[in-house]
């Protein structure tokens, strides 16, 4: 593996990572979040302050680079072999590498923790309830996952914490691969002088 042949690859990371921390919904992020509720006597109530649809919806799209294999940089395992490769080379440090794996470590066991949500039962994990906002109705159409959203939303009283506990998901694994943004900074810094 060469630089040359991964730097591509390091650059893309890069810009989507810089796309996000411009967006609308970073914005929105930083004026934090806050979930109200309200329960009176067979009525629940849920408010909350979050960025809006639209500043979801421009997020969400370079955000799947993430979290997706197809475009080599996704961090989630095992779609993130192609980055495993780039920290298994000798382009990066023992120190880089470790930091890489604990990150990947710690992005993929947040993503497999409960929500703190159930419905119908179902105790959603983290890593279900993006997928299941992503594919079913943000960044592709996958009819079974729309489905799943569909009945979730049917819930009105729920709503509103589902998108949520969505943003707090999405703003986790930003932060995650921020942290390797700055470590491909570094690496094409080093590499290219």
């Amino acid at each position: 593996m060469t630089f040359n042949s991964v730097y591509p690859t390091l650059q893309l990371f890069i810009d989507k990572v810089t796309e996000l921390e411009n967006s609308r919904f970073m914005e929105k992020i930083s004026q934090k979040l806050s979930l109200d509720i309200h329960v009176e006597t067979n009525n629940l109530q849920i408010t909350s302050t979050r960025p809006d649809q639209d500043n979801i919806n421009g997020f969400t799209l370079p955000f799947r680079f993430f979290i997706q294999k197809r475009d080599g940089i996704s961090i989630r395992e095992p779609e993130n072999k192609p980055l495993q490769d780039i920290f298994a080379s000798d382009l990066v440090t023992d120190q880089e590498r470790n930091k890489f794996h604990a990150i990947s470590k710690e992005i993929n066991s947040f993503l497999s923790e409960s929500s703190n949500i159930a419905i119908y039962n179902e105790n959603i994990t983290n890593n279900m309830l993006m997928d299941v906002f992503m594919y079913g109705c943000l960044a592709h159409a996958n009819n079974d996952k729309k489905q799943k959203l569909d009945s979730w939303m049917s819930r009105e009283e729920i709503k509103e914490a589902l998108w949520h506990k969505f943003c707090i998901i999405i703003s986790t694994v930003l932060h995650a691969v921020q942290c390797i943004r700055d470590m491909f900074g570094i690496i094409i810094i080093r590499h290219k002088t």
